[in-house]
């Protein structure tokens, strides 16, 4: 429409409150960025916000002292100078404010709220992939925590030797052997390649292949999703991998092992979700990067692997950056693009 885009504060935003399914075509857009973004048929996309390097999403709803909407990280690629940010977006997109700095060194790779009547103290944890302290070289990162003060806190020990080695994205399971874990893809292995973040900060290796941080094989987890319960696709952790021998999708589970469940795709996997149902189906999603674009693929529980979207301008090489998140109802699919500087809305 001619009202497609309505200034506020600076900020470019769609006409929002649509929380029914019928959302626009991308390629009906009057924003050439947005426009140039394709999607599956049946599906709309629309511009939320445009925002300065949004990489990693969580969304808040109902938890205790924190507004409900989304908050996004936003790291400064390559920058020992200035401070990373999270903002907090409605969900209608109507304005974005600043809801906290970070350091400088903090490159914020996943966020996630702990689950209600969790172990895990109320608040946003996220994943701080070069917390070291400012020690010089690259010594790992830190799990941090903000609690409903804004008060931003290392909640594991920062950095190697008793800090996770390269985190990168991080869940909270909620069923089965996963309940009240945080589990964390570390990416160069040290102290293991998959860690268990207990509710005091201390690691627990889950799994190690046993390789150095220094070696030129071996695993390299970046990101990880597990389905829902009761998912046709089983109580395993599925773990995208790029960077040492393969990109690739592998899944884990501590009964029955690791093991290669997609052999081969086309980029680097740079976050992993479920859909819940509904119009996404229960099928993974995979936010994954070529170098020139960004993709989402679709993979079904019998491995087949289709393009959801593609056109995107791509996401910061990193750790996986935990880009996208289903709202509540399963019925939303909200999607940072980073070198877009947009969050997408997808139904």
């Amino acid at each position: 429409t001619d009202s497609d885009f309505l200034p506020l504060s600076k900020t470019i935003v769609f006409h929002a409150g649509k929380p029914s399914h019928g959302l626009l075509r991308p390629e009906n857009s009057r924003d050439p960025i947005t426009a140039a973004v394709s999607i599956e048929d049946g599906f709309g996309l629309e511009m939320l916000v445009d925002l300065d390097r949004p990489a990693p999403l969580a969304m808040a709803l109902e938890v205790p002292g924190f507004p409900d909407g989304l908050y996004v990280g936003q790291p400064v690629s390559n920058n020992p100078i200035t401070p990373d940010r999270i903002a907090w977006i409605p969900f209608n997109g109507t304005s974005v404010e600043v809801f906290t700095t970070l350091l400088p060194e903090a490159d914020p790779t996943s966020l996630a709220f702990a689950p209600p009547n969790s172990i895990f103290n109320t608040g946003l944890y996220l994943s701080a992939n070069n917390r070291d302290g400012n020690r010089p070289g690259d010594w790992g990162g830190t799990i941090q925590h903000i609690d409903n003060e804004i008060r931003v806190s290392d909640f594991t020990a920062v950095g190697s030797p008793s800090g996770p080695g390269e985190p990168g994205e991080f869940i909270f399971g909620e069923y089965g052997w996963a309940e009240d874990l945080m589990i964390l893809a570390n990416s160069v292995g040290s102290p293991g390649d998959l860690l268990s973040v207990k509710s005091d900060g201390r690691l627990e290796v889950l799994f190690s292949d046993g390789q150095s941080e220094s070696s030129p094989g071996g695993l390299a987890f970046r990101s990880l999703a597990m389905p829902p319960s009761e998912s046709t696709f089983g109580d395993w952790l599925y773990l995208g991998e790029f960077g040492r021998e393969c990109l690739c999708i592998q899944r884990w589970h501590p009964e029955r092992g690791l093991e290669t469940w997609i052999d081969e795709i086309e980029g680097e996997p740079h976050g992993m979700a479920f859909g819940r149902g509904g119009i996404f189906g229960n099928d993974l999603y995979v936010a994954i990067d070529l170098g020139n674009e960004g993709r989402v693929l679709r993979i079904t529980k019998e491995g087949v692997v289709s393009e959801f979207i593609t056109g995107l301008q791509g996401f910061l090489f990193g750790n996986g950056k935990d880009v996208m998140e289903f709202g509540p109802n399963g019925d939303l699919l909200y999607l940072s693009d980073y070198y877009g500087h947009r969050i997408y809305r997808i139904g």
